[in-house]
C-alpha cells in the first residue's frame, strides 16, 4: 500500500500496513481538492433496466460503492474504457461476454460541481491507493474510499479504470447538489459483444 492513511504494524521482522478507518479516510478526503467537472461520458446497461436509477450497484456493490449501500451510476470517460469494463465484469464472473447480453450504451452529458479527483496521482497517495488496491478484487479499500467519499457530502469520484484503460466516473445519486445535471441519450444496442478498437 502506498504511504497515506491507515496505521505501520510491526509483527516480528515484518513491517504491514494496516488498512485505514472511515474516519481517517474522510479526514483525508476533507483535505483533498473539491473540483467541478463537466463532459460527456458512457455507461452500457442490461436491459430492461432504466438508465440512470444506480439501483444495481446499490444492492450489489461496485468498485467504488459497498454492497447495500447507496444508488451509484458508474460511467466510462470514453466508449473504450466502457467496453474495456464491460470484458472486465464479464472475466471476473468467469463467464463469456455474451452472457450479460442484451445490453444499451448510453451516452451522458453531465455537469457535476463537487468530486473527488482520484486521477491526480497526490490524492491517490493521500489515501493510500496504490495500482493494486485501484484494480484489486474484492475493491475493499476503493469501497471504502466511496464510503468516505459519500460520508464527505462529495457527489461523485474520478479515477483511473481497473483496466488500465482511461477514466471512469462514480456518481453517488443520493448526494447530488442542485446546480448538477444529467441527461442522457441511446447511442446503441449490443446483442453482440462489443469490441475494442484494433
Amino acid at each position: 500500500m502506498a504511504q497515506g492513511v491507515g496505521h505501520d504494524y510491526r509483527d516480528g521482522r515484518r513491517r504491514l500496513r494496516l488498512s485505514p478507518t472511515i474516519a481517517e479516510l474522510v479526514a483525508a478526503i476533507d483535505r483533498l481538492p473539491h473540483i467541478a467537472w463537466s463532459g460527456r461520458a458512457f455507461r452500457h446497461v442490461a436491459l430492461p433496466y432504466p438508465p440512470s436509477s444506480g439501483e444495481g450497484a446499490r444492492i450489489n456493490g461496485g468498485r467504488w460503492n459497498p454492497p447495500n449501500s447507496f444508488a451509484t451510476l458508474y460511467f466510462g470517460l470514453s466508449r473504450v474504457t466502457v467496453v474495456a469494463e464491460f470484458d472486465r465484469l464479464a472475466t471476473k464472473f468467469g463467464l463469456a461476454t455474451s452472457a450479460f447480453l442484451p445490453r444499451v450504451l448510453y451516452s451522458y452529458d453531465l455537469l457535476i460541481n463537487d468530486a473527488l479527483d482520484l486521477r491526480v496521482a497526490d490524492a491517490r497517495e493521500a489515501l493510500g491507493l496504490d495500482d493494486r488496491a485501484l484494480s484489486a478484487d474484492p475493491p475493499s479499500l476503493c469501497q471504502q474510499i466511496g464510503d468516505a467519499t459519500v460520508t464527505c457530502g462529495r457527489e461523485a469520484i474520478l479515477a483511473p479504470s481497473a483496466t488500465g484503460l482511461g477514466d471512469v466516473l462514480a456518481l453517488y445519486i443520493g448526494r447530488l447538489g442542485p446546480g448538477t445535471q444529467l441527461s442522457h441519450e441511446q447511442l446503441e444496442r449490443w446483442d453482440a459483444p462489443p469490441s475494442l478498437p484494433t
